[in-house]
């Protein structure tokens, strides 16, 4: 076992969490009047989120966007905390 961020991780664990990250997204976003930014990700290796899922999130400021739609991207694909980057 090998430590990641203070916990114990199996390197095949690890691996295999890796290849399910994808390399690449589509996604839109408005700005509400507030000037919250709302972005919905829209596609995931060219493959168009199905209408029945909502892949949403929102961010205050514009350097909140990247870390906030990597969250949600991480939860969507069931990534456990301990193994995202």
């Amino acid at each position: 076992m090998n430590r990641l961020f203070g916990y114990r991780v199996d390197p095949e664990v690890l691996h295999s969490y890796r290849t399910v990250i994808p390399d690449t997204l589509r996604f839109h976003y408005d700005t509400d009047p507030d000037g919250t930014y709302i972005i919905s990700i829209t596609e995931i290796d060219g493959e168009a989120i199905d209408e029945k899922k909502l892949l949403v999130t929102e961010a205050r400021k514009k350097s909140d966007i990247v870390p906030m739609v990597h969250d949600l991207i991480m939860s969507y694909l069931k990534v456990p905390e301990e193994l995202r980057p």
